[in-house]
This record gives structure tokens, C-alpha cells and sequence, in this order.
């Protein structure tokens, strides 16, 4: 056990040295499922469920990706440098795979199982995960974001107005109705309007002079102005004129103002302890970018790279290591084998000393980290057959009692 707990000192020791990592960071999930995409300084991309492991995995090798978008559901949308798109997640092996041939995407938004995307252009495109070609949404050229989820679609253009469509049961919309809309509907005159983010039925605004707006379904005081009403229309939040980013999925929001303080509201989050209003966190301000999703997902990215989990325990975080599972065995001593590696069919793993009915608990990963095979470890020898599982790479991890990782061992699915 020296050579494992020496192992760990290392680990720990190079994860305080190479922890300033993450650039780029996105949120998705719905109620009880969330997961994480982000994009490290040196390109590569990294997914993780956040439920199951915050251990971040690698998605393939390239260092060429620029933006991401996690979905509501498992698959999401990624951009690389030379503006090609790109699909990941469940239905596709968590292999990327591009979508089209064009190289002018700008930018991209994920829902459930649709999405958007603009080209350099200003047109407005979208698909399916079931038709994933995309296809142009009406003829305008002047669009500029777009943010979409849960079948609630907003937009706003170049000119600064503010556009909605889809879902429309709480009035998420913002037009003062509670009928679906097919096409995009201008939400009021105004030309002022500078960021987006959609939540359940209900979205938030940020206008050019700082100012922050809501509406939509506010059951959970999501919309953060103290009640519970839903409202048909933008309304105004406070007074304050320094807010710079907004980002909500679910029944919880997440902001920063301009002076890089983080705040926090909505029911779902913290439960009976909920904040009704824009509420600070902490008392930090080097915050630099966030985002949300299912499962009261909340990630805080600071201006040093340094990236914070704050979704089951708000006060403190939980820092997001730039260690993953796209390393080989940091455990020292062959406390067991794993063969074939690759694996056709099946694959045994043999122990070879004390783990044997030792409380020892072995555990399989998936590239998403997700679970898919859990048993104790009370035998010498374990066949495992592949046949229900997808291609690709997993990890084998044996756990204590305290859910502590003792060793990783990379396993490729043929």
C-alpha cells in the first residue's frame, strides 16, 4: 500500500500544480440527470456526469475545439477553431462526429433533442437528433445568439430586438400570451437587448446598459423578483446596471456582475432555504464564466482558469481537477490484470493479492463517466462480457469502502 499512497501524494501534487486549466465550460442535464462539457487551455475537450463522477474524461484527442453546448438531454453540440460543426454524446458512441461539411458556423445552442446554430452569414439553422442535417430557420441574415431548451427558443439579432418561439405554457415566450409559437415572435420594441438564457418556461435578458430582465414560469421563484407569479412579459430585476452574464437551465439562476462577483437565486436550488432574489455568493471577485443544468448543476469558472462545482453543496464548492481518466494506472504496484486490451468479446480481470474479500469494490466507466458495471470484489477472477455495450474506451476503477479510487486501468471495447 506504500507505493499507492505515494501515488496519491504525487497525483495530488501534480493536480496543485496543473490545476489553472479550463477555458470554456457548459452545463446540461434535465431534473435528476446532469453533465458537463468543457474545453481545457490546450484544446482538448472533457466531459463528465456530474451525479456519477466529476472526474473528467477526454473526448477524443484533438486541441482544436473553440465552443460547446451542453444539451438538455445527453448529446451536445461543439464548434472547432475552423468553425465546423460537431456532434457528441448519447446516440453517437461519444465519438465525435461532424455534422455537414460547412466550415462558417459562429455559433450554437442546445435544447432537448433539437438544436441551433448561426453561420458567419447571420442565417439561422436547426436539427434533430433524429434528423441531423441541418436546415434553415426562415430567410433573415441578421441573427446574432440564440439560446434554446426544453422546446423554448430565444434569439436576438444584430439590431438588438429580442426574438421567441416554441413552448409557450407559462408564457416563456415573453410576449405576453401562453400560445406555442412555430416562428419566431418579436418580444416588445426594444433594440437594446445584449445576452439570453432560457430555463424552464422562463427566460432572463441582459440588456446593453446592464440592466438584468425575466419571465416566464416562476413557481419556484426562479425569475428572482421575490415571488412566485409568472409573468407574461420582461419584467425588470432590481435596479442594479452591472450585470454582464447570465445562465440558467433548470429552476435556478446563476449571474455575474461586472466587478466578477458571483450570484445565485431560484426554489430548486437549495430547497426550503432558497434565495427569492439575486443573492450574492461569497464575497470573491475573480469569477469569469458559468453555467447550469439538471440535477441543480452550477459550475463557476474563475479568471485563473480554476474551475468550481457548486451544485449539491453551494458553501463551499468543489474544485473541478484538471487530473482525469485519460491517464494510465497511478497506482504503482499490478494489484491486478485486465485481458484481452483490447477486448473482443469478453475480458477477464485476475487479481493477484490482497484485494480479494478485502471490501474492495470494482467499478466500470464509461467515457462519459457514467457507471456501467459495479460488483464486490470477493473472487480471483472476473469475466465481464462486453456484448451489451457500446464500442469504445472505459476505465476499470477499484474503490474502498470510502469510494476512494485505489487504481484506473484504461479497457478498449472492440
Amino acid at each position: 500500500m506504500k507505493k499507492v499512497i505515494v501515488a496519491l501524494i504525487v497525483l495530488f501534487s501534480i493536480n496543485s500544480m496543473f490545476s489553472q486549466c479550463w477555458k470554456e465550460i457548459s452545463g446540461g442535464g434535465y431534473d435528476g440527470i446532469s453533465h458537463s462539457l468543457a474545453i481545457k487551455t490546450d484544446g482538448t475537450l472533457w466531459e463528465w456526469e456530474n451525479v456519477v463522477s466529476n472526474i473528467p474524461i477526454q473526448i477524443g484527442n484533438d486541441t482544436s475545439w473553440q465552443s460547446i453546448s451542453a444539451a438538455t438531454g445527453m448529446s451536445s453540440v461543439a464548434l472547432k477553431s475552423n468553425h465546423t460543426l460537431w456532434a457528441l454524446g448519447d446516440g453517437v458512441s461519444n465519438i465525435p462526429i461532424q455534422i455537414g461539411i460547412d466550415s462558417d458556423w459562429q455559433s450554437i445552442s442546445s435544447g432537448y433533442d433539437n438544436y441551433f446554430a448561426i453561420k458567419a452569414n447571420g442565417t439561422l439553422w436547426t436539427w434533430t437528433v433524429n434528423s441531423p442535417i441541418p436546415t434553415q430557420l426562415g430567410t433573415d441574415s441578421n441573427w446574432k445568439i440564440i439560446s434554446s431548451n426544453l422546446g423554448l427558443n430565444h434569439a436576438i439579432k444584430n439590431n438588438g430586438t429580442l426574438w421567441g418561439w416554441g413552448n409557450n405554457y407559462h408564457g416563456g415566450i415573453g410576449d405576453g400570451t401562453t400560445i406555442n409559437k412555430i416562428n419566431p415572435v418579436q418580444i416588445g420594441m426594444d433594440t437594446d437587448w445584449d445576452k439570453i438564457s432560457n430555463g424552464e418556461q422562463c427566460g432572463f435578458a441582459l440588456k446593453t446598459n446592464g440592466t438584468l430582465w425575466a419571465w416566464g414560469w416562476n413557481n419556484d421563484s426562479q425569475l428572482g423578483d421575490g415571488t412566485t407569479i409568472d409573468k407574461l412579459n420582461p419584467i425588470r430585476l432590481g435596479t442594479d446596471t452591472d450585470w454582464s452574464t447570465i445562465s440558467t437551465k433548470y429552476h435556478f439562476t446563476m449571474a455575474l456582475k461586472n466587478n466578477n462577483t458571483l450570484w445565485m437565486w431560484g426554489g430548486s436550488y437549495m430547497g426550503n432555504n432558497a434565495n427569492h432574489i439575486p443573492t450574492q455568493l461569497g464575497t470573491e471577485n475573480n469569477w469569469s464564466k458559468i453555467t447550469t443544468g439538471g440535477a441543480n448543476l452550477a459550475l463557476a469558472l474563475k479568471s485563473n482558469n480554476i474551475l468550481w462545482d457548486f451544485s449539491q453543496n453551494p458553501n463551499p464548492p468543489t474544485q473541478i481537477s484538471c487530473i482525469s481518466l485519460n491517464y494510465n494506472d497511478f497506482a504503482q504496484e499490478e494489484n491486478y490484470l485486465v485481458y484481452p486490451n483490447p477486448a473482443i468479446s469478453d475480458f477477464t480481470i485476475e487479481m493477484l493479492n490482497e484485494y480479494v474479500n478485502d471490501g474492495k469494490i470494482l467499478r466500470i466507466l464509461n467515457p462519459l463517466g457514467q457507471l456501467v458495471f459495479l460488483t464486490k470484489i470477493n473472487q480471483k477472477k472476473i469475466n465481464i462480457s462486453i456484448d451489451k455495450y457500446q464500442r469504445g474506451i472505459y476505465f476499470i476503477e477499484i474503490i474502498n469502502k470510502n469510494t476512494q479510487v485505489l487504481s484506473i486501468k484504461k479497457i478498449i471495447f472492440q
